[in-house]
């Protein structure tokens, strides 16, 4: 088993075990979203992609993948990223990595979030905050539908005015 501290968590994983998870796992998606990221994915920044890789996790293979935000003007969306890693992770300081750039990665163990197919024991990275141009082919308006503004943003308008 190798060893890591990092980022306040103590992390004991099987790095062959999770290569090997990585290169067997061939059965990607094929929707707008998830091209755009593969698409995208050499454009993760550099420390975020060497964390990853120092588990033996594939950048470019998530678990899973989605994107429900979309900034039309600029033509960029935000992408949620799960990955599993074989091994245990403990912390005392709190559940969240945060990256440069806003990207934050939070720890969390089967039963709280994708199904999974990784040998126990074994602990999930989901990452937030990765946004990267739109540059498939497909129409990203009908891809991503129109935000409307959250009930609260709605009432805290109203009582500015």
């Amino acid at each position: 088993m190798d060893s890591v501290v990092f980022g306040g968590w103590q992390f004991s994983f099987d790095k062959k075990v999770t290569e090997q998870y990585y290169r067997d796992l061939n059965d990607l998606c094929s929707c707008a979203m998830c091209k755009n990221f593969y698409m995208n994915v050499n454009e993760m920044p550099a420390d975020l992609r060497g964390f990853l890789e120092s588990f033996g996790i594939n950048p470019a293979k998530p678990i899973e993948q989605w994107s429900c935000i979309a900034d039309k003007e600029t033509m960029c969306v935000d992408n949620t990223l799960c990955y599993a890693i074989h091994g245990t992770a403990t912390s005392d300081e709190g559940y969240e990595i945060d990256f440069p750039k806003g990207v934050s990665v939070v720890v969390q163990l089967p039963g709280h979030g994708p199904n999974i197919t990784m040998p126990i024991p074994c602990f999930i990275f989901k990452i937030f905050g990765l946004w990267f141009p739109w540059t498939v082919e497909e129409d990203i308006n009908n891809c991503y539908s129109e935000r409307k503004p959250s009930l609260l943003r709605r009432l805290f308008s109203r009582k500015r005015k």
